[in-house]
C-alpha cells in the first residue's frame, strides 16, 4: 500500500509543477485535481515515507507499535487496494512518462533557475541554494 500512496503523491506533485509552469494547460489543471483527491498533501507524505524509511534503519525506531501506526495512516491514504485503482494508477504514471512531462517540468525548473540566478547575480552554490530553498516555499 505504501507504494501506491508514493506513486499517488508522485503523479499529485508532477501535476502541480505542471499548472505552476504552464505544462499542458489544457490538460494539467484536470490531472492535478484528480491526483491530489488520492494524495492531498503529497511532499508531506514522501517526505514522511524517507524519515519512516531512516527511522526503520536507524536503532533509535524499534518500536513495532510505532510501525503500525505508520503503517495504518498509509493504508487510510490508500483508500481502496483494488487491482482497478492499481491499473488506474499505472495508467496515470504510463501517460505521465508518454507525455514526457517529467522531462518537461525538469527543463521549465532548469529555465527558472538559470534566469532567477541572473536575475538575483547568485552563481554556484550559493545561488543554487537560494534557488531551492524558494522553490521548496512554493
Amino acid at each position: 500500500m505504501e507504494e501506491v500512496v508514493l506513486k499517488r503523491c508522485w503523479l499529485a506533485r508532477y501535476w502541480s509543477l505542471c499548472v505552476h509552469h504552464g505544462i499542458l494547460a489544457e490538460i494539467a489543471t484536470a490531472r492535478h485535481e484528480h491526483w491530489s483527491s488520492f494524495a492531498p498533501l503529497p511532499v508531506e507524505v514522501v517526505l514522511a515515507a524517507g524519515q519512516k524509511a531512516k527511522d526503520e534503519n536507524s536503532l533509535v525506531n524499534n518500536n513495532a507499535e510505532e510501525r503500525e501506526n505508520v503503517l495504518h495512516d498509509l493504508n487510510e491514504l490508500s483508500a481502496e487496494g483494488n487491482v482497478e485503482s492499481m491499473l488506474l494508477l499505472e495508467k496515470g504514471l504510463r501517460e505521465l512518462s508518454s507525455m514526457k512531462v517529467e522531462d518537461a517540468v525538469a527543463i521549465a525548473m532548469a529555465q527558472y533557475r538559470r534566469s532567477s540566478s541572473a536575475k538575483s547575480g547568485l552563481t554556484g552554490v550559493r545561488g543554487f541554494v537560494h534557488l531551492l530553498n524558494n522553490m521548496l516555499k512554493q
